[in-house]
C-alpha cells in the first residue's frame, strides 16, 4: 500500500510502542530516546551504544496522562476533556497549565513568523538562504509518500528531506489482544501523541514542529496499527537520527497508584505556586544550572 500525503500543520519526533494489552484506559509506557546518528565510542575506540538523550514514564488512568520526567523532576499532566496541559516541578514548587487553545495560536503564530522569514530569505537569494527556505518551507507543508509492507508489518514515511520508518503491530497481528481494546488502545494514545507533539514545539523552541509526528500518527490510525519501533531521520539545515523505543503495560502497580495521587494532592498544594509558563521555565533552568554546579 503506498500514496501521497499532504500536511499543513508542523513537524515533531516519533515514538515507539511495544504493547501487551489489557484494559486501555489503564496502562503505563516507559520512554527511552536515543541518538543514533551520534557518533559515540569506547575508551577502546570500538562504536559504542547510542546515546540516550531522554526517558519518561507515561501513566493512563482515568481519561488523564502522567508524563513523569525524573531527570528534572518534572510531571505533566494530559487532561483531553478539560483540553489542557498542567505542568509542575516538586523542586521548583511551581505549576503552569497550558490550554489547546493557547498551544494552537502559538503554532499558528510561528507558522506566520516563519512565512514572513521565507519572504526575507528569498530576497537575499544565496546558497544558505534557499537552503534555509526549503528547510522551513517542508515545516510549513510537509509532503510524505506513505507506503506500508504487509510481510514486514512495516511502515514508511519518506520525503526528500524527511524519513520515518516503524515497524508496527495490529490487533490481528497481536493474536492475545481484544480488537475493541486494542482499537480503543489506539485512540487514546495516539491522541495523546498528537498534543504531546505540539506542547513539545510550544515547550522546546529547538524542537522540530508537529507535522512529521502528526503525519505518523494520522497514518497510523487510518490502519488502526501501533509503532514498536520508529526511526525518525531528517535532513534538512541539520542532520539527525532518532530512535525512540517505548514498553507498554497495561496494568498499573502500587507504586505508580501512589505516585498518581501524590501528583493530584500537589495539584491542590497550597504551598504551590502557579506561575505563567516562560515564568515556570526560567525556574526549572535555573534549578538545572544550580544542580550542576
Amino acid at each position: 500500500m503506498s500514496g501521497t500525503i499532504r500536511f499543513s500543520v508542523m513537524m515533531a519526533t516519533g515514538l515507539v510502542l511495544i504493547a501487551h494489552i489489557g484494559v486501555a484506559q489503564e496502562f503505563r509506557v516507559y520512554t527511552r530516546v536515543s541518538d543514533v546518528g551520534a557518533e559515540v565510542y569506547s575508551k577502546t575506540q570500538k562504536r559504542a551504544a547510542p546515546p540516550i538523550v531522554a526517558r519518561s514514564l507515561s501513566l493512563f488512568r482515568a481519561g488523564k496522562a502522567y508524563d513523569y520526567l525524573g531527570s528534572v523532576g518534572e510531571v505533566i499532566i494530559f487532561e483531553p476533556i478539560r483540553r489542557r496541559f498542567t505542568i509542575m516541578n516538586g523542586t521548583t514548587r511551581m505549576i503552569s497549565t497550558l490550554t489547546f487553545d493557547e498551544i494552537e495560536q502559538y503554532i499558528e503564530r510561528a507558522g506566520s513568523q516563519m512565512k514572513t522569514y521565507i519572504v526575507a530569505l528569498e530576497k537575499k537569494g544565496d546558497t544558505t538562504s534557499l537552503k534555509s527556505i526549503q528547510s522551513l518551507r517542508f515545516q510549513l507543508d510537509p509532503i510524505f509518500n506513505a507506503d506500508y509492507d504487509p510481510a514486514l508489518d512495516q511502515l514508511t514515511l519518506n520525503s526528500t528531506h524527511f524519513r520515518y520508518v516503524a515497524g508496527c503491530v495490529t490487533a490481528e497481528s497481536t493474536k492475545s489482544v481484544d480488537h475493541e481494546l486494542f482499537d480503543e488502545a489506539v485512540r487514546i494514545y495516539l491522541n495523546y501523541a498528537d498534543w504531546t507533539a505540539r506542547l513539545n514545539y510550544v515547550l522546546n523552541p529547538q524542537a522540530l514542529a508537529p507535522a512529521p509526528r502528526l503525519a505518523l500518527n494520522d497514518v497510523l490510525r487510518q490502519g488502526k496499527r501501533l509503532p514498536i519501533q520508529v526511526d525518525l531521520q531528517v535532513d534538512l539545515e541539520q542532520s539527525l537520527h532518532l530512535r525512540a523505543e517505548h514498553k507498554i503495560h497495561w496494568n498499573l502497580d502500587r507504586k505508580d497508584r501512589g505516585d498518581i495521587r501524590h501528583w493530584e494532592m500537589m495539584l491542590d498544594d497550597k504551598t504551590m505556586y502557579r506561575v505563567p509558563i516562560r515564568e515556570y521555565q526560567r525556574a526549572l533552568l535555573v534549578s538545572q544550572l544550580n544542580r550542576r554546579r
